[in-house]
């Protein structure tokens, strides 16, 4: 049996790990930082729509880069939500999200691609989220054969 100065012995050492836990986990909540937010706008959106690919960038050349000259997107939302449509055009993609990848395009290809808007992201304000490669012979709603109509 133990003896109360054990006993208080003891039971000091279950506080004293008690607070230590207490604390470390205190200090874990204090160092990790909450991600920015970014307000979003009524404007925020993404759109779906095919296109073909413009422009591919090159290794060591910066003034390529990745472009797509897409169709029309009549719900085009503006940044205070009003619909404003966007014309067909070629439009600069130089943000791509994680795991995107422009790996196997070339060129010409037919692609079905969904880009995000969001007006208060810097500049650009809108980024590629998903991109697929379509057949060769996919219907591409585009009435102009100059890629960069619309600049």
């Amino acid at each position: 049996m133990k003896t109360r100065s054990q006993r208080l012995s003891h039971a000091a050492a279950l506080v004293t790990a008690a607070c230590s836990l207490l604390s470390l986990s205190a200090c874990k909540k204090e160092d990790a930082k909450p991600a920015p937010t970014v307000q979003a706008t009524p404007g925020d959106k993404a759109y779906t729509l095919r296109g073909r690919v413009a422009m591919l960038p090159v290794a060591g050349q910066p003034a390529s880069r990745f472009e797509i000259h897409h169709e029309e997107i009549p719900g085009f939302l503006d940044r205070a939500g009003k619909a404003v449509g966007m014309k067909e055009m070629t439009m600069p993609f130089t943000k791509l999200a994680p795991g995107v990848t422009l790996e196997g395009l070339e060129v010409g290809d037919p692609v079905e691609f969904t880009f995000q808007v969001r007006w208060n992201d810097p500049a650009p304000p809108y980024f590629i989220t998903e991109i697929k490669e379509l057949p060769a012979d996919a219907k591409v709603n585009l009435t102009t054969t100059n890629p960069h109509a619309g600049h």
